[in-house]
């Protein structure tokens, strides 16, 4: 019964991750490829990132390898062109917590998670797409 408490109050405390948590991740649902790229210079690919908080211009995120996880900063700017899944223009406010992204960037400093200045964003979970119908409706099957 002891086991069973002290397990109890770890979980609420935030010391064990959630069952939620490991249900949530999954970037493959959106056809997004979890990957990392660093080169030598700085430039970052990072692909299947979780957004789990955006506040004004900074998207953070986590991805996650098994029991690994890490955490991202993304920093945007006027000039950080956004896009959705299958392409189109977009913008920070059509990315939302619980999306996935691919950033494209440089490394920043500071902080106690990993900073990417980014260059652009693609939303994997905006799964929307443009297109222009045009003709005649001969016959509807509304009642």
């Amino acid at each position: 019964m002891k086991k069973i408490l002290t397990a109890l109050f770890l979980i609420g405390m935030g010391f064990a991750p959630s069952y939620a948590d490991a249900l949530i991740f999954n970037p493959g649902s959106v056809g997004a490829p979890l990957e990392v790229s660093i080169a030598h210079d700085g430039k970052i690919k990072l692909s299947g990132a979780y957004v789990s908080l955006i506040s004004g211009g900074i998207i953070f995120t986590k991805t996650e390898w098994e029991q690994s996880t890490l955490r991202w900063t993304i920093v945007t700017n006027d000039k950080t062109s956004f896009t959705r899944r299958f392409g189109g223009v977009s913008n920070i406010k059509e990315i939302n917590a619980g999306d996935y992204v691919s950033v494209e960037g440089v490394l920043g400093g500071g902080g106690d998670s990993i900073r990417i200045d980014a260059v652009s964003v693609k939303n994997w979970s905006n799964a929307k797409e443009l297109d222009t119908w045009s003709g005649i409706v001969r016959r509807s099957a509304a009642k």
